[in-house]
Protein backbone atom coordinates (compact mmCIF):
# COMPACT_ATOMS: atom_id res chain seq x y z
CA UNK A 1 0.00 0.00 0.00
CA UNK A 2 2.90 2.33 0.77
CA UNK A 3 4.52 1.52 -2.57
CA UNK A 4 1.34 2.43 -4.44
CA UNK A 5 1.12 5.75 -2.62
CA UNK A 6 4.73 6.45 -3.50
CA UNK A 7 4.11 5.72 -7.16
CA UNK A 8 1.12 8.05 -7.17
CA UNK A 9 3.16 10.83 -5.61
CA UNK A 10 5.92 10.35 -8.16
CA UNK A 11 3.46 10.51 -11.02
CA UNK A 12 1.92 13.74 -9.71
CA UNK A 13 5.33 15.31 -9.32
CA UNK A 14 6.29 14.27 -12.85
CA UNK A 15 3.12 15.70 -14.35
CA UNK A 16 3.64 18.95 -12.44
CA UNK A 17 7.18 19.26 -13.77
CA UNK A 18 6.02 18.59 -17.34
CA UNK A 19 3.28 21.23 -17.06
CA UNK A 20 5.74 23.80 -15.67
CA UNK A 21 8.26 23.09 -18.45
CA UNK A 22 5.54 23.37 -21.13
CA UNK A 23 4.32 26.71 -19.76
CA UNK A 24 7.87 28.03 -19.67
CA UNK A 25 8.48 26.98 -23.27
CA UNK A 26 5.18 28.64 -24.37
CA UNK A 27 6.10 31.93 -22.67
CA UNK A 28 9.57 31.75 -24.19
CA UNK A 29 8.17 31.23 -27.68
CA UNK A 30 5.68 34.09 -27.17
CA UNK A 31 8.47 36.43 -26.08
CA UNK A 32 10.59 35.40 -29.06
CA UNK A 33 7.66 36.02 -31.44
CA UNK A 34 6.93 39.42 -29.87
CA UNK A 35 10.59 40.42 -30.09
CA UNK A 36 10.63 39.43 -33.74
CA UNK A 37 7.40 41.36 -34.44
CA UNK A 38 8.68 44.37 -32.55
CA UNK A 39 11.76 44.42 -34.73
CA UNK A 40 9.79 44.33 -38.04
CA UNK A 41 9.90 47.24 -40.46
CA UNK A 42 7.74 47.88 -43.49
CA UNK A 43 10.22 48.36 -46.31
CA UNK A 44 8.15 48.61 -49.49
CA UNK A 45 4.71 49.08 -51.01
CA UNK A 46 3.91 47.90 -54.51
CA UNK A 47 0.75 47.73 -56.65
CA UNK A 48 0.10 45.09 -59.31
CA UNK A 49 -2.80 44.33 -61.65
CA UNK A 50 -4.18 40.79 -61.49
CA UNK A 51 -6.44 38.80 -63.75
CA UNK A 52 -10.16 39.21 -63.30
CA UNK A 53 -10.05 43.01 -63.01
CA UNK A 54 -8.37 42.94 -59.61
CA UNK A 55 -5.72 45.13 -58.00
CA UNK A 56 -3.22 43.70 -55.51
CA UNK A 57 -1.26 45.82 -53.01
CA UNK A 58 1.91 44.19 -51.69
CA UNK A 59 3.37 45.40 -48.38
CA UNK A 60 6.85 44.00 -47.79
CA UNK A 61 8.38 43.57 -44.31
CA UNK A 62 11.98 43.23 -43.15
CA UNK A 63 11.18 39.80 -41.70
CA UNK A 64 8.32 37.28 -41.50
CA UNK A 65 5.14 39.32 -41.86
CA UNK A 66 2.36 39.33 -39.29
CA UNK A 67 -1.37 39.50 -39.97
CA UNK A 68 -2.70 43.07 -39.63
CA UNK A 69 -5.90 44.29 -38.03
CA UNK A 70 -8.16 45.41 -40.88
CA UNK A 71 -11.23 47.67 -40.84
CA UNK A 72 -13.15 49.46 -43.61
CA UNK A 73 -15.25 52.65 -43.94
CA UNK A 74 -17.76 53.44 -46.69
CA UNK A 75 -17.88 57.23 -46.52
CA UNK A 76 -15.15 58.05 -47.24
CA UNK A 77 -14.26 54.74 -48.89
CA UNK A 78 -11.11 53.49 -47.16
CA UNK A 79 -9.39 50.32 -45.99
CA UNK A 80 -7.07 50.64 -43.01
CA UNK A 81 -4.48 48.02 -41.95
CA UNK A 82 -2.84 48.27 -38.51
CA UNK A 83 0.52 46.52 -37.86
CA UNK A 84 1.30 46.51 -34.10
CA UNK A 85 4.97 46.53 -33.17
CA UNK A 86 6.07 47.39 -36.75
CA UNK A 87 8.16 50.44 -37.67
CA UNK A 88 7.92 52.52 -40.83
CA UNK A 89 10.97 52.27 -43.05
CA UNK A 90 9.51 54.05 -46.11
CA UNK A 91 10.91 57.33 -47.40
CA UNK A 92 7.48 58.97 -48.01
CA UNK A 93 3.96 58.79 -46.65
CA UNK A 94 1.71 59.26 -49.71
CA UNK A 95 1.74 56.99 -52.78
CA UNK A 96 -0.60 58.00 -55.66
CA UNK A 97 -2.00 54.92 -57.43
CA UNK A 98 -5.07 55.85 -59.57
CA UNK A 99 -5.60 52.30 -60.74
CA UNK A 100 -8.87 50.44 -60.57
CA UNK A 101 -10.62 51.12 -57.29
CA UNK A 102 -7.49 52.46 -55.55
CA UNK A 103 -6.89 56.20 -55.50
CA UNK A 104 -3.85 56.46 -53.22
CA UNK A 105 -2.05 54.80 -50.31
CA UNK A 106 -1.10 56.61 -47.10
CA UNK A 107 1.39 55.16 -44.58
CA UNK A 108 1.74 56.65 -41.09
CA UNK A 109 3.52 55.56 -37.90
CA UNK A 110 2.02 56.34 -34.50
CA UNK A 111 3.18 55.07 -31.09
CA UNK A 112 3.92 51.35 -31.44
CA UNK A 113 2.18 50.62 -34.73
CA UNK A 114 2.08 51.44 -38.46
CA UNK A 115 -1.20 52.17 -40.21
CA UNK A 116 -1.58 51.73 -43.96
CA UNK A 117 -4.66 53.53 -45.32
CA UNK A 118 -5.85 52.62 -48.82
CA UNK A 119 -8.05 55.41 -50.24
CA UNK A 120 -10.64 54.04 -52.67
CA UNK A 121 -12.67 55.59 -55.44
CA UNK A 122 -15.66 53.55 -54.32
CA UNK A 123 -16.26 50.85 -51.69
CA UNK A 124 -14.89 47.54 -52.99
CA UNK A 125 -14.70 43.95 -51.84
CA UNK A 126 -11.24 42.85 -50.64
CA UNK A 127 -9.29 40.07 -48.95
CA UNK A 128 -5.91 39.89 -47.20
CA UNK A 129 -3.35 37.13 -46.70
CA UNK A 130 0.22 36.73 -45.47
CA UNK A 131 2.90 35.09 -47.62
CA UNK A 132 6.39 35.03 -46.12
CA UNK A 133 7.52 38.58 -45.53
CA UNK A 134 4.63 40.12 -47.54
CA UNK A 135 1.06 41.09 -46.73
CA UNK A 136 -1.15 40.97 -49.83
CA UNK A 137 -4.35 43.03 -50.15
CA UNK A 138 -6.51 42.17 -53.19
CA UNK A 139 -9.39 44.42 -54.36
CA UNK A 140 -11.95 44.32 -57.13
CA UNK A 141 -11.87 46.86 -59.95
CA UNK A 142 -13.92 50.07 -59.56
CA UNK A 143 -16.09 49.07 -62.52
CA UNK A 144 -16.96 45.80 -60.84
CA UNK A 145 -17.60 47.57 -57.57
CA UNK A 146 -20.05 49.94 -59.22
CA UNK A 147 -21.83 47.31 -61.29
CA UNK A 148 -25.09 47.63 -59.38
CA UNK A 149 -28.58 48.80 -60.30
CA UNK A 150 -29.02 52.54 -60.25
CA UNK A 151 -31.97 51.99 -57.94
CA UNK A 152 -29.49 51.10 -55.21
CA UNK A 153 -28.39 54.73 -55.27
CA UNK A 154 -31.41 55.61 -53.20
CA UNK A 155 -30.18 53.64 -50.18
CA UNK A 156 -28.45 55.96 -47.72
CA UNK A 157 -25.18 55.14 -46.02
CA UNK A 158 -24.25 58.18 -43.96
CA UNK A 159 -21.56 57.87 -41.29
CA UNK A 160 -21.96 60.10 -38.24
CA UNK A 161 -18.20 60.47 -37.87
CA UNK A 162 -17.76 62.35 -41.18
CA UNK A 163 -19.50 65.37 -42.73
CA UNK A 164 -22.40 64.20 -44.84
CA UNK A 165 -25.34 65.55 -46.77
CA UNK A 166 -28.71 64.35 -47.94
CA UNK A 167 -27.46 63.97 -51.50
CA UNK A 168 -24.42 61.98 -50.36
CA UNK A 169 -26.70 59.56 -48.62
CA UNK A 170 -28.77 58.99 -51.74
CA UNK A 171 -25.94 57.86 -54.02
CA UNK A 172 -22.73 55.84 -53.76
CA UNK A 173 -19.45 57.69 -53.65
CA UNK A 174 -18.31 58.79 -57.11
CA UNK A 175 -14.82 59.32 -58.50
CA UNK A 176 -12.94 61.44 -61.06
CA UNK A 177 -10.23 59.78 -63.12
CA UNK A 178 -8.85 62.69 -65.09
CA UNK A 179 -9.31 66.31 -66.21
CA UNK A 180 -8.33 67.59 -69.66
CA UNK A 181 -8.88 70.71 -71.80
CA UNK A 182 -9.20 71.12 -75.58
CA UNK A 183 -9.98 73.90 -78.04
CA UNK A 184 -12.71 73.56 -80.66
CA UNK A 185 -12.56 74.60 -84.31
CA UNK A 186 -14.60 77.78 -83.67
CA UNK A 187 -12.84 78.91 -80.52
CA UNK A 188 -14.83 76.78 -78.09
CA UNK A 189 -13.19 75.70 -74.86
CA UNK A 190 -13.95 72.13 -73.74
CA UNK A 191 -13.27 70.78 -70.26
CA UNK A 192 -13.19 66.96 -70.37
CA UNK A 193 -13.74 65.17 -67.05
CA UNK A 194 -13.31 61.40 -66.95
CA UNK A 195 -15.73 59.87 -64.43
CA UNK A 196 -15.50 56.55 -62.63
CA UNK A 197 -19.29 56.25 -62.72
CA UNK A 198 -21.20 57.33 -65.87
CA UNK A 199 -24.21 58.41 -63.74
CA UNK A 200 -22.34 61.02 -61.71
CA UNK A 201 -24.54 63.99 -60.78
CA UNK A 202 -23.12 67.43 -61.62
CA UNK A 203 -24.38 70.81 -60.43
CA UNK A 204 -23.28 73.96 -62.28
CA UNK A 205 -23.72 77.61 -61.43
CA UNK A 206 -22.25 80.99 -62.36
CA UNK A 207 -20.65 82.75 -59.42
CA UNK A 208 -18.46 85.85 -59.43
CA UNK A 209 -17.67 85.66 -63.14
CA UNK A 210 -16.74 81.98 -62.90
CA UNK A 211 -18.53 78.72 -63.70
CA UNK A 212 -18.53 76.31 -60.74
CA UNK A 213 -19.03 72.57 -61.27
CA UNK A 214 -19.92 70.68 -58.09
CA UNK A 215 -19.69 66.88 -57.83
CA UNK A 216 -21.49 65.76 -54.68
CA UNK A 217 -19.98 62.77 -52.85
CA UNK A 218 -17.17 62.53 -55.41
CA UNK A 219 -13.51 61.89 -54.68
CA UNK A 220 -10.71 63.68 -56.55
CA UNK A 221 -7.24 62.08 -56.75
CA UNK A 222 -4.53 64.17 -55.15
CA UNK A 223 -2.55 64.53 -58.36
CA UNK A 224 -5.55 66.21 -60.04
CA UNK A 225 -6.07 68.79 -57.29
CA UNK A 226 -4.33 71.72 -58.97
CA UNK A 227 -4.81 74.92 -61.01
CA UNK A 228 -4.32 75.06 -64.78
CA UNK A 229 -3.74 78.20 -66.87
CA UNK A 230 -5.40 77.71 -70.29
CA UNK A 231 -5.49 81.35 -71.40
CA UNK A 232 -3.13 80.65 -74.32
CA UNK A 233 -5.79 78.50 -76.03
CA UNK A 234 -7.74 81.70 -76.93
CA UNK A 235 -11.09 80.43 -75.62
CA UNK A 236 -13.55 81.94 -73.13
CA UNK A 237 -11.86 79.89 -70.38
CA UNK A 238 -8.89 81.41 -68.59
CA UNK A 239 -8.11 79.03 -65.70
CA UNK A 240 -9.28 75.64 -64.37
CA UNK A 241 -9.04 74.91 -60.64
CA UNK A 242 -9.92 71.55 -59.08
CA UNK A 243 -10.32 71.08 -55.32
CA UNK A 244 -11.83 68.39 -53.13
CA UNK A 245 -13.29 68.17 -49.62
CA UNK A 246 -14.82 65.34 -47.62
CA UNK A 247 -18.25 66.17 -49.08
CA UNK A 248 -17.70 67.14 -52.71
CA UNK A 249 -15.29 67.92 -55.53
CA UNK A 250 -15.38 71.37 -57.12
CA UNK A 251 -14.02 72.42 -60.52
CA UNK A 252 -13.97 76.19 -61.09
CA UNK A 253 -13.59 77.56 -64.62
CA UNK A 254 -12.31 81.14 -64.54
CA UNK A 255 -13.64 83.08 -67.53
CA UNK A 256 -11.98 85.74 -69.69
CA UNK A 257 -15.17 87.88 -69.79
CA UNK A 258 -18.95 87.56 -69.62
CA UNK A 259 -19.47 87.00 -73.37
CA UNK A 260 -19.90 83.24 -73.35
CA UNK A 261 -22.45 80.46 -73.14
CA UNK A 262 -21.80 77.00 -71.76
CA UNK A 263 -23.42 73.59 -71.86
CA UNK A 264 -22.49 70.13 -70.62
CA UNK A 265 -23.36 66.53 -71.36
CA UNK A 266 -22.24 63.06 -70.26
CA UNK A 267 -21.49 60.11 -72.51
CA UNK A 268 -19.90 56.80 -71.47
CA UNK A 269 -18.25 58.16 -68.36
CA UNK A 270 -16.97 61.37 -69.99
CA UNK A 271 -18.36 64.74 -68.93
CA UNK A 272 -17.84 67.48 -71.53
CA UNK A 273 -18.32 71.13 -70.55
CA UNK A 274 -18.24 73.36 -73.63
CA UNK A 275 -17.83 77.14 -73.49
CA UNK A 276 -18.85 78.99 -76.66
CA UNK A 277 -17.78 82.61 -77.30
CA UNK A 278 -20.62 85.10 -77.97
CA UNK A 279 -21.04 88.56 -79.38
CA UNK A 280 -22.85 91.32 -77.48
CA UNK A 281 -26.01 90.81 -79.58
CA UNK A 282 -26.01 87.04 -79.06
CA UNK A 283 -25.55 87.52 -75.31
CA UNK A 284 -28.55 89.86 -75.06
CA UNK A 285 -30.79 87.45 -77.00
CA UNK A 286 -29.67 84.53 -74.85
CA UNK A 287 -30.30 86.39 -71.59
CA UNK A 288 -33.81 87.39 -72.71
CA UNK A 289 -34.70 83.73 -73.32
CA UNK A 290 -33.60 82.70 -69.82
CA UNK A 291 -35.68 85.20 -67.87
CA UNK A 292 -38.24 82.62 -66.71
CA UNK A 293 -35.78 80.17 -65.17
CA UNK A 294 -32.77 81.66 -63.42
CA UNK A 295 -31.72 78.75 -61.18
CA UNK A 296 -28.35 77.06 -61.21
CA UNK A 297 -28.03 74.47 -63.93
CA UNK A 298 -27.43 70.81 -63.18
CA UNK A 299 -27.46 67.35 -64.76
CA UNK A 300 -29.52 64.39 -63.49
CA UNK A 301 -29.63 60.80 -64.67
CA UNK A 302 -31.75 58.31 -62.68
CA UNK A 303 -33.74 55.16 -63.37
CA UNK A 304 -36.86 54.55 -61.24
CA UNK A 305 -35.71 56.81 -58.41
CA UNK A 306 -38.11 57.82 -55.65
CA UNK A 307 -39.63 61.25 -56.30
CA UNK A 308 -38.89 62.36 -52.73
CA UNK A 309 -35.21 61.50 -53.23
CA UNK A 310 -35.08 63.68 -56.35
CA UNK A 311 -36.63 66.58 -54.45
CA UNK A 312 -34.12 66.09 -51.63
CA UNK A 313 -31.22 66.14 -54.11
CA UNK A 314 -32.50 69.34 -55.74
CA UNK A 315 -32.91 70.97 -52.34
CA UNK A 316 -29.39 69.95 -51.31
CA UNK A 317 -27.78 71.17 -54.52
CA UNK A 318 -29.53 74.55 -54.57
CA UNK A 319 -29.63 75.26 -50.85
CA UNK A 320 -33.40 75.73 -50.94
CA UNK A 321 -35.78 74.92 -48.10
CA UNK A 322 -38.20 72.39 -49.60
CA UNK A 323 -41.10 70.69 -47.79
CA UNK A 324 -42.81 67.68 -49.41
CA UNK A 325 -46.04 66.31 -47.98
CA UNK A 326 -46.66 62.66 -47.15
CA UNK A 327 -48.83 62.32 -50.24
CA UNK A 328 -45.87 63.07 -52.55
CA UNK A 329 -45.04 59.51 -53.61
CA UNK A 330 -44.00 57.48 -56.65
CA UNK A 331 -40.88 56.94 -58.74
CA UNK A 332 -39.57 58.72 -61.80
CA UNK A 333 -37.00 58.12 -64.54
CA UNK A 334 -35.21 61.21 -65.78
CA UNK A 335 -32.14 62.29 -67.72
CA UNK A 336 -31.45 66.00 -67.83
CA UNK A 337 -28.27 67.69 -69.03
CA UNK A 338 -27.52 71.31 -68.22
CA UNK A 339 -31.03 72.28 -67.05
CA UNK A 340 -31.84 75.05 -64.50
CA UNK A 341 -32.95 73.44 -61.26
CA UNK A 342 -36.23 75.40 -61.11
CA UNK A 343 -37.10 74.27 -64.65
CA UNK A 344 -36.25 70.67 -63.75
CA UNK A 345 -38.48 70.93 -60.67
CA UNK A 346 -41.37 72.29 -62.75
CA UNK A 347 -41.16 69.41 -65.22
CA UNK A 348 -40.90 66.85 -62.43
CA UNK A 349 -44.01 68.27 -60.75
CA UNK A 350 -45.83 68.39 -64.09
CA UNK A 351 -45.06 64.72 -64.67
CA UNK A 352 -46.25 63.57 -61.23
CA UNK A 353 -49.28 65.90 -60.90
CA UNK A 354 -47.71 68.17 -58.27
CA UNK A 355 -47.66 71.90 -57.63
CA UNK A 356 -45.60 74.23 -55.47
CA UNK A 357 -46.25 77.17 -53.18
CA UNK A 358 -43.46 79.59 -52.28
CA UNK A 359 -43.51 81.59 -49.06
CA UNK A 360 -40.34 83.51 -48.30
CA UNK A 361 -37.46 81.08 -48.80
CA UNK A 362 -39.54 77.92 -48.30
CA UNK A 363 -41.11 75.87 -51.12
CA UNK A 364 -44.05 73.59 -50.35
CA UNK A 365 -44.68 70.73 -52.80
CA UNK A 366 -48.00 68.87 -52.78
CA UNK A 367 -50.46 67.26 -55.24
CA UNK A 368 -52.52 69.61 -57.41
CA UNK A 369 -55.42 71.06 -55.43
CA UNK A 370 -53.95 70.25 -52.02
CA UNK A 371 -52.29 73.67 -51.64
CA UNK A 372 -55.64 75.33 -52.31
CA UNK A 373 -57.13 73.27 -49.48
CA UNK A 374 -54.24 74.29 -47.23
CA UNK A 375 -54.84 77.98 -47.94
CA UNK A 376 -58.61 77.72 -47.43
CA UNK A 377 -58.16 75.98 -44.09
CA UNK A 378 -55.54 78.52 -43.08
CA UNK A 379 -57.84 81.39 -44.00
CA UNK A 380 -60.73 79.86 -42.05
CA UNK A 381 -58.46 79.40 -39.04
CA UNK A 382 -57.31 83.03 -39.23
CA UNK A 383 -60.93 84.19 -39.29
CA UNK A 384 -61.75 82.16 -36.18
CA UNK A 385 -58.65 83.44 -34.41
CA UNK A 386 -59.55 87.01 -35.37
CA UNK A 387 -63.02 86.59 -33.84
CA UNK A 388 -61.47 85.42 -30.57
CA UNK A 389 -58.59 87.91 -30.45
CA UNK A 390 -59.04 90.68 -27.84
CA UNK A 391 -59.66 94.26 -28.97
CA UNK A 392 -57.21 97.09 -28.28
CA UNK A 393 -57.99 100.82 -28.14
CA UNK A 394 -55.59 103.30 -29.72
CA UNK A 395 -55.72 107.13 -29.79
CA UNK A 396 -54.20 108.36 -33.04
CA UNK A 397 -53.48 112.08 -33.48
CA UNK A 398 -54.05 113.36 -37.03
CA UNK A 399 -51.71 116.22 -37.94
CA UNK A 400 -52.26 117.34 -41.52
CA UNK A 401 -55.78 116.18 -42.41
CA UNK A 402 -59.19 115.85 -40.84
CA UNK A 403 -59.77 112.82 -38.64
CA UNK A 404 -63.17 112.28 -40.30
CA UNK A 405 -61.42 111.57 -43.60
CA UNK A 406 -59.30 108.80 -42.09
CA UNK A 407 -62.36 107.38 -40.32
CA UNK A 408 -63.99 107.03 -43.74
CA UNK A 409 -60.86 105.45 -45.24
CA UNK A 410 -60.73 102.82 -42.50
CA UNK A 411 -64.33 101.89 -43.34
CA UNK A 412 -63.60 101.65 -47.08
CA UNK A 413 -65.19 104.99 -48.00
CA UNK A 414 -63.86 107.71 -50.28
CA UNK A 415 -62.86 110.93 -48.53
CA UNK A 416 -63.91 113.25 -51.36
CA UNK A 417 -62.03 116.50 -51.90
CA UNK A 418 -59.17 117.41 -49.58
CA UNK A 419 -60.44 119.22 -46.51
CA UNK A 420 -64.01 117.98 -47.00
CA UNK A 421 -65.61 115.49 -44.71
CA UNK A 422 -66.27 113.13 -47.59
CA UNK A 423 -69.42 111.32 -46.46
CA UNK A 424 -72.60 113.24 -46.98
CA UNK A 425 -74.10 111.95 -43.75
CA UNK A 426 -71.35 113.43 -41.60
CA UNK A 427 -72.08 117.08 -42.14
CA UNK A 428 -74.27 117.26 -39.07
CA UNK A 429 -71.56 116.10 -36.70
CA UNK A 430 -68.63 117.86 -38.25
CA UNK A 431 -69.45 121.00 -36.37
CA UNK A 432 -69.35 119.28 -33.00
CA UNK A 433 -66.34 120.21 -30.98
CA UNK A 434 -66.51 117.85 -28.05
CA UNK A 435 -65.54 114.23 -27.82
CA UNK A 436 -69.06 113.19 -26.95
CA UNK A 437 -70.56 114.89 -29.98
CA UNK A 438 -67.94 113.34 -32.19
CA UNK A 439 -68.71 109.93 -30.78
CA UNK A 440 -72.39 110.36 -31.39
CA UNK A 441 -71.93 111.67 -34.90
CA UNK A 442 -69.20 109.28 -36.13
CA UNK A 443 -69.63 106.01 -34.28
CA UNK A 444 -68.87 103.06 -36.57
CA UNK A 445 -68.90 99.31 -36.39
CA UNK A 446 -72.36 98.94 -34.83
CA UNK A 447 -75.82 98.69 -36.31
CA UNK A 448 -76.23 102.47 -36.45
CA UNK A 449 -73.00 102.81 -38.36
CA UNK A 450 -74.09 100.21 -40.88
CA UNK A 451 -77.31 102.18 -41.45
CA UNK A 452 -75.34 105.41 -41.79
CA UNK A 453 -72.99 103.82 -44.32
CA UNK A 454 -75.93 102.48 -46.33
CA UNK A 455 -77.61 105.87 -46.28
CA UNK A 456 -74.32 107.52 -47.18
CA UNK A 457 -73.92 105.21 -50.17
CA UNK A 458 -77.49 105.92 -51.32
CA UNK A 459 -77.01 109.65 -50.95
CA UNK A 460 -73.60 109.57 -52.60
CA UNK A 461 -75.14 108.49 -55.87
CA UNK A 462 -77.23 111.65 -55.86
CA UNK A 463 -74.98 114.10 -54.01
CA UNK A 464 -72.00 116.03 -55.27
CA UNK A 465 -69.41 114.50 -52.98
CA UNK A 466 -69.15 111.25 -54.96
CA UNK A 467 -68.53 109.08 -51.89
CA UNK A 468 -68.42 105.33 -52.61
CA UNK A 469 -67.59 102.29 -50.50
CA UNK A 470 -65.24 99.45 -51.42
CA UNK A 471 -65.05 96.53 -49.00
CA UNK A 472 -61.77 95.38 -50.55
CA UNK A 473 -60.05 98.46 -49.07
CA UNK A 474 -61.82 98.24 -45.70
CA UNK A 475 -59.26 98.07 -42.91
CA UNK A 476 -61.55 97.64 -39.92
CA UNK A 477 -63.03 94.21 -39.25
CA UNK A 478 -66.63 93.54 -38.33
CA UNK A 479 -65.75 93.87 -34.66
CA UNK A 480 -63.69 97.03 -35.05
CA UNK A 481 -64.91 100.61 -34.63
CA UNK A 482 -63.57 104.13 -35.07
CA UNK A 483 -64.80 107.45 -33.63
CA UNK A 484 -63.57 110.99 -34.08
CA UNK A 485 -62.90 113.78 -31.57
CA UNK A 486 -63.27 116.83 -33.80
CA UNK A 487 -61.97 119.27 -31.15
CA UNK A 488 -58.52 117.64 -30.93
CA UNK A 489 -58.65 116.07 -34.41
CA UNK A 490 -58.00 112.66 -32.84
CA UNK A 491 -59.09 109.31 -34.22
CA UNK A 492 -60.05 106.71 -31.61
CA UNK A 493 -59.79 103.16 -33.01
CA UNK A 494 -60.78 99.97 -31.21
CA UNK A 495 -59.59 96.91 -33.10
CA UNK A 496 -57.45 93.75 -32.89
CA UNK A 497 -53.69 94.24 -32.66
CA UNK A 498 -53.08 93.06 -36.24
CA UNK A 499 -55.78 95.23 -37.80
CA UNK A 500 -54.76 98.16 -35.62
CA UNK A 501 -51.21 97.96 -36.96
CA UNK A 502 -52.54 98.05 -40.53
CA UNK A 503 -54.63 101.13 -39.69
CA UNK A 504 -51.65 102.94 -38.17
CA UNK A 505 -49.53 102.05 -41.19
CA UNK A 506 -52.19 103.56 -43.51
CA UNK A 507 -52.37 106.76 -41.42
CA UNK A 508 -48.58 107.16 -41.33
CA UNK A 509 -48.49 106.83 -45.09
CA UNK A 510 -51.24 109.38 -45.83
CA UNK A 511 -51.04 111.87 -42.94
CA UNK A 512 -48.46 114.10 -44.63
CA UNK A 513 -48.44 117.78 -45.65
CA UNK A 514 -50.08 118.37 -48.99
CA UNK A 515 -47.74 119.88 -51.52
CA UNK A 516 -48.75 123.48 -52.30
CA UNK A 517 -48.14 125.66 -55.35
CA UNK A 518 -47.35 129.37 -55.01
CA UNK A 519 -48.92 131.53 -57.76
CA UNK A 520 -47.24 134.91 -58.37
CA UNK A 521 -48.76 137.60 -60.63
CA UNK A 522 -46.98 140.63 -62.10
CA UNK A 523 -48.86 143.39 -63.98
CA UNK A 524 -47.09 145.39 -66.69
CA UNK A 525 -48.64 148.40 -68.52
CA UNK A 526 -47.66 149.64 -71.99
CA UNK A 527 -48.93 152.45 -74.30
CA UNK A 528 -48.24 153.52 -77.89
CA UNK A 529 -47.68 157.24 -77.20
CA UNK A 530 -44.23 157.14 -75.64
CA UNK A 531 -41.36 159.01 -77.41
CA UNK A 532 -38.04 157.67 -78.42
CA UNK A 533 -34.97 159.99 -77.94
CA UNK A 534 -31.40 159.63 -79.09
CA UNK A 535 -28.59 162.04 -78.20
CA UNK A 536 -26.10 163.25 -75.64
CA UNK A 537 -26.53 165.84 -72.87
CA UNK A 538 -23.57 168.17 -72.29
CA UNK A 539 -22.77 170.27 -69.21
CA UNK A 540 -20.14 172.68 -67.88
CA UNK A 541 -18.13 172.02 -64.78
CA UNK A 542 -15.37 173.87 -62.99
CA UNK A 543 -12.00 172.21 -63.04
CA UNK A 544 -9.71 172.51 -60.11
CA UNK A 545 -7.29 175.47 -60.30
CA UNK A 546 -3.58 174.83 -60.47
CA UNK A 547 -1.57 177.67 -59.12
CA UNK A 548 -3.08 181.11 -60.14
CA UNK A 549 -4.48 179.90 -63.42
CA UNK A 550 -8.17 179.10 -63.92
CA UNK A 551 -9.59 176.64 -66.43
CA UNK A 552 -12.96 175.22 -67.35
CA UNK A 553 -13.83 171.80 -68.58
CA UNK A 554 -16.71 170.59 -70.76
CA UNK A 555 -18.14 167.19 -69.94
CA UNK A 556 -21.31 165.16 -70.19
Amino acid sequence: MNNKQGDIMCNKMARSRITHISLSLFLLLFQITFVKAAGLTITGVDVAALAGDKIQIQMEMSGPAIAPKVFQTDNPARIALDFPGVANGLDKKMYPVNQGAVSSIYVAEAADRVRVVVNLVEPSAFDTKVEGNKVLLSLNNARAATAMPVKAATMPYIRKSTPSSVAAGLMPEQGIRGIDFKRGDNGEGRILVSLANPDTIVNTKEEGGNVVLSFINTRLPENLSKRLDVSEFATPVKTISATSTSRETTIIAGMQNSLYDYSLFQSEGLLTVEFRPLTNEEKEVLDSKREKYRGDRLSLNFQDIDIRSVIAILAEFTGQNVVAGDDVTGTITLKMDDVPWDEALDFIMMTKGLEKFESGNVILIAPVGRIKEYKEKQQATEQVVEQLEPLVTEYIKINYARAENFRNLLNGLDTGAFGACGASNSSGSSSGGSSSSGSQGFQSGGQGQGQQQSQGQTQSGQGASGTTQNDQFRVLSGRGSAVVDARTNTLIVRETAKRLEEAKKLIRKLDVPVRQVMIEVRIAQASNNFAKALGVKFGVGKQAAVGSRKSFAIGG
